[in-house]
């Protein structure tokens, strides 16, 4: 589906793509709240490199505290070639890989894979797409940090997909964008290319929902139709929400700390959105002014003045505690492309 409302953000992959034809890499961090489309810009940048070797995978809870889990995931379609590594290096991509029980260095890993890449990038171009960075697998991603700070020389691109503010993450010093929510005319379109049939008063319902979430968007215009219940449980505070973006949000508060989850639970139980008020309860659980910069730093609250609440209104119920998740998620909304 195309992309509405994107033109920054594809300009700058593309122009990664452009500077890798001619010889130079870089690497960028794609970051924002859960359904904002950063998979799909992914989705943008590997169909746009069709010409380069590509690889590519997207971390999973399950597998964030199991050492190089996301390498392993990335490199498999190489094994074949960490034989033609220095000794050394071959030897810590064997372990990295669970080929070998040997003891490792994750520097060594480090340069083993920046020289894998290297060599592959002195045919043609490469490309690697890692999605749900904050899922990576904490030696993965210190790998994937060092490789992305030192590939400008040669004609290889890393681009990477997190929740949070890269300054925080193994990211650091890498450049970034972070996506916002669309613009108004950006989300009409968005509905009009999902649901071509749908009313002017409904669309008009739908953007104001979303408060520019593609993710939400795309559900709030699929649900099924049944527009009076949906604007019945709007009414009532609880806007329709669709599994994606149910288990999109949920996903990213739990790869927050314990402190700052809790934090978006004080603040979803405060009805009045006093921050005073879930500021001492947050006080009195530890989430100090560091957690307050995570959670909003995620994409999930924003504060103003006396006010806190979630950034728009699909959030709050996505990200209630009691909420469950049902219903089927269109692996469209999400999937990442296979390496090739």
């Amino acid at each position: 589906m195309e992309l509405f409302g994107r033109r920054e953000e594809t300009a700058v992959l593309d122009g990664l793509l452009s500077q890798a034809r001619g010889g130079s890499g870089g690497a960028l961090v794609v970051w924002g709240e859960p359904g904002i489309g950063k998979s799909a810009l992914l989705r943008h940048v590997y169909g746009q490199a069709a010409d380069f070797v590509r690889l590519s995978h997207s971390a999973t809870r399950p597998e964030s505290d199991l050492a190089f889990a996301g390498l392993h995931g990335l490199l498999r379609p190489l094994a074949d070639r960490v034989e033609l590594l220095a000794t050394a290096q071959a030897a810590a991509v064997r372990t990295a890989l669970g080929l070998s029980g040997e003891p490792t260095d994750r520097l060594v890993v480090g340069a083993a894979v920046l020289s894998l890449l290297r060599g592959l990038a002195e045919r043609q171009p490469v490309l690697v797409v890692v999605d749900d960075g904050q899922w990576l697998d904490e030696a993965t991603a210190l790998c994937l940090g060092f490789v992305a700070r030192r590939v400008g020389a040669h004609p290889v691109v890393v681009v990477l997909a997190d929740h949070s503010d890269p300054a925080a993450r193994p990211w650091e010093g890498v450049a970034d964008v972070r996506v916002d929510g669309l613009s108004d005319e950006s989300a009409r379109q968005l509905v009009a290319a999902v649901a071509p049939l749908t009313d002017e008063a409904t669309t008009r319902n739908m953007v104001r929902e979303a408060g520019g979430n593609p993710l939400a968007l795309h559900e709030l215009a699929t649900l099924g139709g049944d527009l009076d219940d949906a604007e019945h449980r709007r009414k009532r505070g609880r806007p329709p929400v669709g599994p994606c973006l149910q288990r999109a949000f949920r996903a990213g508060i739990e790869a927050l700390s314990p402190p700052a989850q809790l934090l978006t639970v004080l603040a979803a139980a405060e009805e009045h959105g006093d921050r005073l008020t879930v500021q001492r309860a947050g006080r009195a659980s530890g989430a100090g002014d560091a957690v307050w910069e995570e959670v909003t730093n995620a994409g999930l609250l924003h504060v103003a003045g006396n006010r806190v609440g979630f950034r728009h209104p699909v959030v709050s119920r996505a990200t209630a505690p009691w909420a469950t998740t049902s219903g089927t998620c269109s692996p469209s909304s999400a999937s990442t492309p296979e390496p090739s």
